[in-house]
């Protein structure tokens, strides 16, 4: 038996295509209607927000769990959201588009069970997803919601491992052996991967390429990485997230050679890693309704955020608290980025830093008492992509209300 290390470029095709055969006669479910649709809106850049709400309450229970999803602590919402549009607005489209198409992806994917723990390794893609949505959104938020449905769906072929190699695949990888490793171990020791059996799924249920080319990749090391490029910046983020072991409790190990990776991919400083980290967990402790049938729910999201705090130097503090955060929204408009944190008295306090992240001022802002035009030209909106301005009006009026 060949190891996948010693496969050529023909044999690997031929692999794919029996991990096809076998994955669609027994453990990969077709996607329902409403998920092509979304598939289809997903690839086209110009969809609306319209189109996305049109074909999302045609599914009930997505509608239902993405109104819980709106209404919970971290949208901080004073009045209920109770109907789909206005979710959507909260929300943003990028996060619509990746939870929409991650809900049936995963809930297809997760229909297959195995001795593995894959409500846990379903909690760990969750919080990769989400890490790297909120990395794109520094980088490239062109490719935000592409890069949390990539790396919410990298490892789906984790779960399915046991069960088409058996003894063989615990012998190759043992229980808690990090990402890299295994994908190592996996590679030298058995006839595929884990990634094999993911882009045979992505491939099952014909996902669009930049998806399914960053999912096969996600272990490759990415060469000459162009941030302005889709496919090379996805890539590159997805990579990097797979990089990070978690722990049990979902605590993500950023070291010093993580760092090193993020400054070098990304030029994204420690610090700056870090509050990332800490957004990452507020999001999916936000999305957990959304995901219960895939999601541990035995995952403690405040030690993530705790664990953050002491990588950050600043545990206990008032303004990196969990509280805190889930009452925070990030921007980047122009030559500024936009910190917006909830106040007292319907107000907000707005930060805004320079392309670096060191902050330069900062602003409280009562929407009740300022014209749109007011808080524009205060927080220096005037020369600002209008989509950008619109966004960060709509974080401040919804973190004020």
């Amino acid at each position: 038996m060949k190891t996948r290390s010693e496969l050529s470029a023909k044999e690997v095709e031929v692999l794919q295509q029996t991990l096809m055969r076998r994955l669609g006669d027994t453990s990969v479910p077709t996607l329902p209607q409403v998920a092509l649709k979304v598939i289809e809106l997903v690839s086209n850049p110009d969809s609306t927000i319209k189109q996305f709400a049109e074909v999302i309450r045609t599914d009930q229970a997505l509608t239902g769990r993405l109104l819980r999803m709106a209404n919970s602590a971290s949208y901080a919402q004073r009045r209920k959201v109770t109907n789909i549009e206005r979710a959507m607005v909260l929300m943003g489209i990028d996060r619509i588009k990746a939870v929409a198409l991650g809900f049936h992806l995963s809930k297809a994917a997760a229909s297959d069970k195995s001795d593995l723990n894959s409500s846990h390794i379903w909690a760990q893609s969750l919080f990769r997803g989400w890490l790297a949505l909120r990395i794109a959104e520094k980088v490239n938020r062109e490719i935000a919601a592409e890069a949390f449905i990539v790396n919410l769906m990298a490892d789906a072929g984790l779960p399915m491992m046991p069960k088409l190699l058996g003894e063989a695949y615990r012998n190759a990888v043992p229980s808690g052996t990090p990402p890299a490793k295994r994908y190592l171990n996996e590679n030298t020791a058995l006839p595929f991967t884990h990634v094999d059996v993911t882009a045979a799924m992505a491939r099952i249920w014909n996902l669009p390429d930049i998806l399914r080319i960053a999912m096969s990749q996600h272990h490759t090391p990415p060469q000459g990485v162009s941030l302005s490029d889709a496919q090379s910046s996805l890539q590159a983020i997805t990579y990097f997230c797979n990089l990070i072991p978690l722990d049990a409790q979902l605590n993500a190990q950023v070291d010093d050679r993580l760092v090193r990776h993020a400054e070098r991919l990304f030029k994204i400083s420690d610090a700056d890693l870090n509050e990332l980290v800490i957004h990452a967990a507020q999001d999916l402790e936000a999305c957990r309704a959304l995901f219960t049938d895939v999601i541990d729910e035995s995952v403690n999201i405040d030690y993530i955020v705790e664990a953050a705090n002491r990588q950050l130097g600043c545990e206990g503090s008032e303004e990196h608290s969990a509280a805190a955060f889930r009452k925070c929204l990030s921007f980047c408009a122009g030559e500024f980025q936009y910190q917006i944190e909830s106040a007292d008295n319907n107000s907000v306090v707005v930060y805004i830093a320079d392309a670096e992240g060191n902050r330069i001022l900062s602003e409280q802002i009562n929407p009740t008492n300022l014209t749109e035009a007011r808080i524009r030209e205060t927080l220096m909106l005037d020369n600002a992509p209008s989509d950008r301005a619109d966004e960060i009006l709509k974080g401040i009026h919804s973190l004020a209300a």
